[in-house]
């Protein structure tokens, strides 16, 4: 294997880069923002309770991206040469040092509030990381089944919210369905994300190698849909400000056009049309929730 020549910079410019490159902050901060906006927005809580519970989110969402640069470590340097970890603007073992003090920081936050419930769903939510992050021990067999490997990685995402809405405690929605919308808008963004070209779809680990082109196109279009019935169903049965509901469904028009465009023709244009659709989705559909319900 060719040695990686390390870049000279101090390492503040080069976590600035990594982080620009792999897990932009300003998009953490409006993802766990969002997220614990719509669980606050059907409970009473105070402004410590919702700013630690977006800073738990945020650290979150660091140690998934630094973990997964370890994991994602051989495979990225046959297939993605070009990342920072790859050209040597940071290092694992640097990676692994703010992935540490992530989960001490996420840890010592649930502390923060003396309360044994939120403490014990924020310790689950890190055993379970545990074992993603070993890849549940089958490293092997896991990668080789896509929709298996994702499946018990989105659990993590549902045991982190059910931690997160103890801390807020919303009333008058049951919880699972606001883990069900969030999720949705997750799962729109990553398959938006992993629709790649034609010319660009080079390995198995993308829903367009998966599912196809036009079996991607479809299962973004429905989730764009159900998002759409998601807002719907949580502003007609609250505030019932319909006004908002024009986001979605101004989103879901974007959506079936790129997936409709992507489908016919899966070019690099296109392929980068769903992955803004996708995003754009997320916005409009909690937004949506938030403002109108």
């Amino acid at each position: 294997m060719t040695k990686i020549k390390k870049d000279p910079r101090p390492l503040l410019i080069r976590l600035w880069v990594f982080q620009q490159e792999r897990a932009p902050l300003p998009a953490m901060l409006v993802m766990a923002s969002l997220t614990v906006g719509v669980f606050a927005n059907f409970a009473h809580f105070s402004l410590r309770s919702f700013l630690v519970a977006v800073g738990i989110v945020t650290l979150y969402l660091i140690q998934t991206r630094t973990s997964d640069e370890k994991k994602d470590f051989e495979h990225d340097n046959q297939f993605h040469k070009d990342r920072p970890v790859q050209r040597g603007v940071v290092s694992l073992e640097e990676l692994l040092v703010i992935n540490r003090l992530s989960i001490v920081s996420q840890i010592a936050l649930y502390a923060s509030f003396l309360d044994m419930r939120i403490f014990l769903f924020g310790l689950a939510s890190q055993g379970y990381a545990f074992l993603t992050r070993k890849e549940f021990f089958v490293r092997e067999w896991i990668r080789q089944h896509f929709f298996t490997y994702y499946f018990l990685h989105y659990i993590q995402l549902v045991i982190l919210n059910l931690a997160i809405l103890n801390i807020i405690k919303p009333v008058g929605v049951a919880y699972w369905q606001l883990i069900t919308f969030v999720m949705l808008n997750i799962i729109i963004v990553e398959v938006g994300r992993k629709m790649f070209a034609v010319e660009d779809d080079t390995t198995d680990d993308t829903f367009s190698a998966q599912l196809g082109h036009k079996g991607s196109a479809l299962t973004l279009s429905l989730t764009g849909i159900a998002i759409t019935g998601g807002a719907y169903y949580f502003i007609n049965g609250h505030a019932q400000n319909y006004l908002w509901i024009i986001l979605p469904v101004l989103a879901t028009g974007f959506i079936l056009n790129s997936a409709y465009h992507y489908a016919i023709e899966p070019n690099k244009t296109n392929a980068n049309n769903v992955k803004y659709a996708g995003i754009f989705m997320l916005l409009a559909g909690m937004l949506s929730v938030i403002l109108g319900a």
